[in-house]
């Protein structure tokens, strides 16, 4: 039993120490870059939506935070198609992700952790259909490294058990790409978009 809790320990600062790194490597992005980086990715999540089957009606993305790829210009584009998006809401810690209704009227607030989410009346039942997650690091398993709390990695088990289908979809710049082993909880993604 001491052995494996040295492996967790170990895994944890192996994983933190790589965290931090892809993290300032993230920040050193130039904005000029950045803002190419971020148009390509929004065009390819569209053109990979659009080439799913069946159709996606509800997308669930995210409020970019700390240099995460910025693709609200796609939830708008989205939106304009007749589809839904909702963003992630912390309501519990350790608990799965709750998601509120973004519609580009909507008046965001500053929930956990310092990220604007939608009011907690704008709270959606309907599970999405495609979920998209900003990966502070990713593999070529298509794991993704996030920011260690697992909320996501929840969220996407609890669909999974209650046997709803969800198209997970990751994102992220091309300098967050490493090598590292995934963990027992960590869940595959169905596809990392990356540029």
């Amino acid at each position: 039993m001491t052995t494996h809790n040295a492996d967790i320990v170990t895994a944890n600062e192996v994983r933190r120490a790589l965290r931090a790194q892809l993290l300032n490597a993230r920040q050193q992005v130039l904005a000029d870059d950045k803002a190419v980086w971020d148009a390509k990715l929004c065009e390819s999540l569209m053109a990979h939506l659009q080439a799913l089957s069946p159709q996606p009606q509800c997308v669930a993305l995210y409020w970019p935070i700390r240099g995460e790829p910025d693709l609200m210009p796609f939830a708008h584009a989205w939106l304009e198609t007749g589809g839904d998006v909702v963003l992630p809401m912390v309501l519990e810690k350790h608990a799965p992700l709750k998601f509120g209704v973004y519609t580009l009227g909507t008046e965001l607030k500053i929930g956990a952790y310092g990220i604007p989410e939608p009011d907690l009346l704008k709270l959606s039942m309907q599970v999405p259909d495609v979920v998209v997650i900003p990966c502070v690091g990713f593999n070529e398993a298509n794991y993704r490294l996030g920011y260690g709390g697992g909320y996501y990695d929840r969220t996407l088990a609890s669909w999974r058990d209650a046997g709803a289908s969800v198209h997970s979809v990751g994102v992220a710049y091309g300098v967050a790409q490493v090598s590292f082993e995934q963990g027992g909880f960590d869940l595959p993604l169905d596809v990392i978009l990356s540029v």
